[in-house]
């Protein structure tokens, strides 16, 4: 089992390895269920998703 303290969401830095972004609402709901158990850090590279 894992007790992060925090966790962080930012962008694709790995260019080798190709990921779609994720469609805001399903990050909005992600980082709310997230939040519950442990601190959320988004990255500034990340913020376009969150607006």
């Amino acid at each position: 089992m894992c007790s992060p303290q925090q966790e962080n969401i930012g962008r694709n830095s790995r260019y080798d390895i190709a990921l779609p972004d994720p469609i805001a609402n399903e990050l909005r709901m992600l980082k709310a269920e997230v939040e519950k158990s442990t601190k959320i850090e988004v990255k500034t590279d990340a913020l376009c998703w969150m607006r």
